[in-house]
C-alpha cells in the first residue's frame, strides 16, 4: 500500500569508515553511561559529520537541485580529527546535542575549505542553507538535557575521500544516501 509521505531534511555529510563508526559508537555507549546520559545514541552507520544542512524538505526538485550542486565540488580529500566531547545547548529544557568537536578547527583547512565551497554553491543555486557564521565541525552522538562538560576523547581521525547528500527521515532514525562524490587531490 502507498504510505503517507513522511517528513524529510537534506544534508551533506561526511561519513567515517565503518570501523572507526564502530569504535566511536562503542565509546559514546560508555560515555552515556558514565555521565548519566539518557538520550538515544546513535547507531554506528547512522554517525556523520555535517557539513551543511539543506532546505527543510526534500522535494524531488531539492534533491536534483543539490546533486547538481555536489557535481560542481571538486576538492582535495579532507582530514578530519575529532578530539573533544561536548554538548551544544539549546533553548531551555530541550534536549541538546552531545557531539565530538575538534579542538583546533584550524587545523583541518581542507575540510573547513569543502564545507565553505559547498555552502556557497547551495546559496548560488538559490536555497537556503543553514549557514552557520562558525562552522564547528561535530559529529552527534546522541539528544539529552544533562550538560556535558567539554573534554578530551580520541582522537578520532580519518581522511574523507568522499561526501556524501543524506536524507533524513524527520522522526524514524533512518537516513538515505542519495549521491557520493568523490574528493580528489588533483582539483578541477
Amino acid at each position: 500500500g502507498v504510505t503517507a509521505p513522511g517528513r524529510y531534511s537534506l544534508f551533506f555529510a561526511l561519513l567515517p569508515p565503518p570501523e572507526l563508526a564502530e569504535r566511536i559508537a562503542g565509546d559514546a555507549a560508555g560515555w552515556r553511561s558514565s555521565l548519566g546520559l539518557t538520550g538515544r545514541a546513535m547507531e554506528a552507520e547512522r554517525l556523520h559529520l555535517t557539513l551543511l544542512w539543506v532546505a527543510p524538505e526534500a522535494s524531488p526538485a531539492t534533491t536534483k537541485a543539490m546533486q547538481a550542486v555536489a557535481a560542481r565540488v571538486h576538492m582535495a580529500p579532507a582530514d578530519v580529527r575529532l578530539d573533544r566531547l561536548g554538548r551544544f545547548e539549546r533553548r531551555a529544557g530541550r534536549p541538546g546535542p552531545v557531539v565530538l568537536l575538534s579542538s583546533d578547527p584550524s587545523a583541518l583547512p581542507d575540510l573547513l575549505a569543502l564545507q565553505d565551497r559547498l555552502q556557497d554553491e547551495v546559496l548560488a543555486a538559490g536555497f537556503p542553507a543553514r549557514v552557520l557564521p562558525h562552522y564547528q565541525p561535530h559529529m552527534t552522538l546522541l539528544h539529552d538535557r544533562r550538560p556535558v562538560p567539554i573534554q578530551s576523547v580520541g582522537p578520532y581521525a580519518w581522511t574523507a575521500s568522499e561526501f556524501v547528500l543524506v536524507r533524513s527521515h524527520i522522526g524514524l532514525r533512518h537516513y538515505d544516501i542519495l549521491g557520493r562524490w568523490p574528493l580528489h587531490t588533483a582539483a578541477a
